[in-house]
């Protein structure tokens, strides 16, 4: 797979891409599953087929959340995944980082298949080409699923765009806290907050 990718990217030249962030009051922070009120997708197969008329939210991942213990905790009917030619773009990122990305996401969607997850994966490589904004519209038209459930992004530029895409699409996202992490934000803010001058080294070594 590296190699496919690593020739998929000779005609590519990631160059930066600036991006206006407009934060929308659409996409709130989702606290749990129990305040999914419309939706329980945390069902069995056998209950989802009962109530198929109802569509279950559709758990798009980023290229650093591909964890299969996670999706097998939140069991989404489907999963989204999709290779951003925006996002290696917009940064100065080496090739290698790129086409360890692409493998690790290519790998990922057949894992999930195997599995027995339904996966909507857009590649470098489709064609034609859809970026996430064109994947999303797409999943919607094919799935009839408007409601998206997001892992909290590392990234606080990533975060600040996923804000924007219930406005810019028409789609219902919910972030779900990462529990990727050994720590998550409120506790490093309660823990950085008395300090005049906080220094990660000493926050590293407080993990450790």
């Amino acid at each position: 797979c590296s190699s496919k990718c690593e020739t998929e990217l000779q005609a590519y030249t990631p160059t930066r891409v600036a991006a206006r962030i407009v934060p929308s009051a659409r996409c709130a922070p989702w606290g749990g599953l129990p305040d999914c009120r419309a939706i329980d997708w945390q069902q069995s197969s056998r209950d989802r087929t009962k109530r198929s008329s109802v569509p279950m939210p559709t758990l798009w991942l980023m290229e650093d959340q591909l964890s299969i213990e996670l999706v097998r905790q939140l069991r989404p009917d489907r999963v989204l995944l999709v290779e951003s030619r925006k996002h290696y773009a917009a940064w100065p990122f080496h090739k290698r980082r790129i086409v360890f990305q692409v493998s690790a996401i290519r790998h990922f969607a057949e894992e999930l298949r195997a599995a027995g997850f339904g996966v909507h994966h857009f590649g470098l490589n489709r064609r034609p080409y859809l970026d996430s904004i064109s994947a999303i519209r797409h999943v919607v038209r094919e799935t009839g699923d408007s409601q998206f459930v997001v892992i909290a992004p590392s990234e606080h530029h990533c975060a600040e765009w996923i804000n924007t895409i219930p406005e810019t699409v028409g789609v219902d996202v919910r972030i779900i806290p990462n529990t990727l992490f050994l720590t998550n934000r409120d506790e490093f803010a309660a823990w950085a907050r008395p300090l005049k001058r906080p220094v990660m080294e000493h926050f590293y070594r407080r993990m450790r």
